[in-house]
């Protein structure tokens, strides 16, 4: 049975990228796979992350933040 004490691993905000007309992965991850519109960002479990916006056109808003939901 292992005992010892397993090593803590930080979680590291990471920041998320909207950019209309990206090309790449469309995950978010950077701004050639930056997503092409705001609903497609994902706002739960964001704690500590910043949204990058390119200047654009965008066809939907922003989603309203819910403080007890994300």
């Amino acid at each position: 049975m292992f005992s010892g004490a397993l090593p803590s691993v930080p979680l590291i905000a990471a920041d998320k990228y909207v950019r209309k007309g990206a090309t790449g992965a469309n995950n978010g991850s950077d701004w050639n796979n930056a997503y092409n519109e705001f609903n497609q960002v994902s706002l739960c479990g964001l704690s500590g992350f910043t949204i990058h916006i390119a200047a654009g056109s965008y066809s939907t808003d922003l989603p309203t933040i819910d403080s007890i939901n994300n």
